[in-house]
């Protein structure tokens, strides 16, 4: 339904509907159609996405939406032309750029003044301004025929970044951040766009569509507006990755892997390669063009749990102790007497950011949980929700920001016996090939001599 040509049209029709219902004649738009007054913000939100669809060439041709869109510039001139009368030190970039995204609907001379003044307070300041900032100062610096000054912010810029082979080109500054109501991802995006503006072929270009393309692996791009930016973003940008991936070879040693069903425009497929593997063998991937690709093998195999070694991955690791209260304090072993109050300690590392996390952790036979109801549980400001069920404890996390976290529940040994302790497990929901668990291990509780 995605791409049915007669779907697409309805559902812009039904939005080119509602924005109708929005806006008052020859002015900007209103939050609802029951609260008449207009909102310079959310005339400027719609404009910056409209803008966007409009520098891709991809605005749809109807003259309904023709007329709002310039009237709701018109409104927005005069509002920032006033404002600027008053307060002519503020900061008038982000209208700048947006009015750069509509050529085609001519500035008052007041407005024209507004963004004028905006230009040169770009070429004063960006030396002392925030790489959002500066990616923005890029975009209109370019767009208004300064080019030597844009290609000085850009090379800034990328002396603040971080790039890799296998991760592409990002900026760490901008973890945890949000800039007009755009976390890192939608800043890399503006980011993206400023080094295309500039640099159109430059490697840089490519990197960050990289960086950007192997965050939805692992996260949620966020909200749809978000998501609209980074993929007219991706794009508009770069070398072309929109190739056919079906010419691709996979081999395992000297025979061609064929799978049975590939999906159509990923070229994506799972398959069984044990029959394959009668003697140890060397998998390689013959790739028809230089676009990105991800993968991974995963290996099953059994073993006695004490035999079991923590294994993590690149994104993520997880580590398992438990620990005794005794002599009023925790005291780490693997021997337990019956109403012995135990603590289990889940030591979890994200070297990224990692979206909807499940963590089971197998209770050893012989233990009960202290605590029976489900329950929130934090950690280095990160919200863990824990459940117990009849033989695991389980932690759900929404997102887990790049770092390490102690994860903490308390037991009651209620039997003696000797049992085994099994490996804590962490999975990513979003990406199922993100996993890891800890060692095994066995323990004992007996009564006491």
């Amino acid at each position: 339904l995605l791409l049915d040509r007669n779907e697409c049209a309805r559902v812009t029709a039904e939005a080119i509907d509602l924005l109708a219902k929005t806006t008052a004649s020859d002015s900007g738009w209103s939050w609802t159609a029951r609260y008449p007054e207009v909102s310079e913000w959310a005339t400027s939100e719609i404009l910056l996405t409209l803008g966007q669809l409009n520098r891709m060439g991809w605005l749809p041709a109807d003259q309904r939406l023709e007329r709002m869109v310039a009237g709701a510039c018109r409104w927005l001139d005069a509002e920032t032309a006033r404002r600027y009368a008053k307060y002519h030190k503020s900061d008038y970039s982000l209208y700048t750029y947006l009015r750069a995204l509509f050529p085609d609907v001519k500035q008052s001379t007041a407005a024209q003044r507004v963004s004028q003044a905006a230009v040169q307070q770009c070429i004063a300041r960006w030396k002392e301004s925030t790489i959002q900032q500066k990616a923005l100062s890029a975009l209109i610096l370019s767009a208004k025929g300064y080019a030597a000054t844009a290609r000085q912010i850009v090379a800034s810029l990328a002396e603040y970044a971080t790039s890799t082979p296998e991760k592409g080109m990002w900026w760490q500054q901008l973890d945890h951040t949000s800039w007009n109501s755009l976390d890192r991802v939608g800043v890399t995006a503006v980011l993206l766009q400023a080094f295309n503006a500039v640099q159109p072929k430059s490697a840089e270009v490519d990197r960050i569509r990289q960086w950007l393309v192997l965050q939805k692996q692992n996260t949620s791009w966020g909200s749809s507006a978000v998501t609209s930016l980074v993929v007219a973003s991706i794009l508009t940008t770069g070398s072309e990755w929109t190739v056919n991936p079906s010419g691709t070879a996979i081999h395992i040693g000297d025979s061609l892997l064929q799978p049975d069903k590939v999906q159509y425009a990923t070229g994506e497929f799972t398959a069984d390669i044990t029959s394959r593997l009668t003697s140890p063998a060397e998998l390689t991937i013959d790739r028809q063009a230089n676009y990105p690709s991800v993968g991974s093998v995963i290996t099953l195999e059994r073993r006695a749990m004490q035999d079991v070694a923590a294994v993590g991955c690149a994104e993520a690791t997880i580590a398992k102790s438990m620990k005794v209260f005794r002599n009023g304090q925790w005291a780490e072993t693997t021997e337990f007497h019956p109403g012995d109050r135990v603590r289990v300690t889940l030591t979890v590392t994200a070297d990224d950011d990692l979206d909807y996390l499940v963590i089971t952790d197998p209770r050893p036979a012989g233990f009960e949980p202290a605590s029976q109801l489900p329950e929130p549980v934090w950690s280095e400001g990160t919200c863990f929700y824990r459940e117990n069920r009849d033989s695991s404890t389980n932690l759900y996390i929404n997102r887990l920001r790049r770092g390490s976290y102690i994860l903490s529940y308390e037991l009651y040994a209620a039997q003696t016996g000797v049992f085994t302790s099994g490996a804590a497990q962490l999975q990513s929901q979003y990406n199922p090939i993100v996993a890891a668990h800890s060692s095994g291990s066995v323990i004992t509780v007996s009564s006491h001599e």
